[in-house]
């Protein structure tokens, strides 16, 4: 059922939990035919992406050629994730320069993973200027 899917996803990323056994069923989620599913694993994995030291720029940079496509699509999310946060939506400027030389490789799967990692970036940049925009809701009490 749909609605299980994308709750199972979002549910997954708000654990902050990122041991393997998350990470793996969040990577099937991200082959899903629904939009809504697939979206909600992208943001989990993206959120949990944030606690794995070992996820290094240098590493998900080399994962963007592996022979493995849900290694390749968890790379591009990673790198969107990684340098685009709240108040700096910009990206690592070197990191998406390593990411446009990809689309020169000789092997189409890694061309293809450049294009989708730069999907995943300019689609993370879109969403943190839409969250700016939004007024934050005040915490203080103004009933008095």
């Amino acid at each position: 059922d749909i609605t299980v899917r994308f709750r199972a996803a979002a549910a997954l990323g708000q654990l902050r939990k990122s041991d393997a056994a998350v990470i793996e069923v969040l990577v099937e989620l991200l082959k899903d035919h629904e939009s809504n599913v697939r979206a909600s694993a992208v943001k989990a994995v993206g959120v949990l992406a944030q606690k794995k030291a070992e996820w290094t720029d240098e590493r998900m940079l080399a994962d963007l050629a592996d022979n493995d496509s849900s290694v390749r699509e968890r790379a591009g999310i990673v790198l969107a994730y990684r340098h685009q946060q709240v108040g700096d939506n910009q990206p690592d400027p070197q990191v998406v320069e390593r990411i446009k030389q990809l689309r020169k490789d000789h092997r189409p799967w890694v061309k293809q993973a450049a294009l989708h990692a730069l999907f995943h970036i300019e689609n993370r940049k879109a969403e943190l200027e839409e969250a700016a925009k939004k007024p934050k809701q005040s915490t203080t009490n103004t009933d008095e």
